[in-house]
């Protein structure tokens, strides 16, 4: 399985007839009033309601071979914090020669300013996660001036 291409944006739209996608305001780059508050507890990472889509088309690396493996999203940030890991999803390519996912995020954590990462990772048949695509994203916050 390997990844063509992947774009965060703010919206995206299937067509029903062709089934094309358009997608809406790609994100390169995002900036906040001012960084969240850490929770009082730490057990909770801080994080920025943006409604924002993660989408992805997946193909096969052989063209001629199905292909059915397990995805997911690893969300790497500027600083030293441990990555945010979202939940897998399992990508079917037994059918058809590629296939596009759409992840909806509510929130961004958010852990400093500076370049977020996203990685998406397909797991490989010895079991250990491979990089396949990563996209990044700028984020920065407004000086208090």
């Amino acid at each position: 399985m390997k990844v063509l291409w992947a774009i965060v944006c703010e919206g995206s739209s299937v067509d029903r007839e062709s089934n094309n996608i358009s997608l809406f305001n790609v994100l390169e780059q995002v900036q906040f009033l001012e960084p969240p508050e850490a929770d009082s507890s730490g057990d909770l990472r801080p994080a920025i309601a943006m409604h924002f889509r993660l989408v992805i088309l997946f193909s096969r690396t052989d063209p001629g071979a199905a292909e059915k493996r397990a995805s997911r999203i690893v969300l790497h940030f500027p600083t030293d914090a441990e990555p945010a890991v979202f939940p897998q999803s399992e990508i079917d390519l037994e059918v058809a020669l590629r296939n596009r996912l759409v992840s909806r995020f509510p929130l961004l954590p958010i852990n400093g300013q500076g370049t977020y990462r996203f990685v998406i990772e397909g797991l490989a048949d010895s079991l250990e996660w491979q990089r396949l695509f990563e996209i990044p994203l700028e984020v920065s916050f407004q000086s208090q001036e």
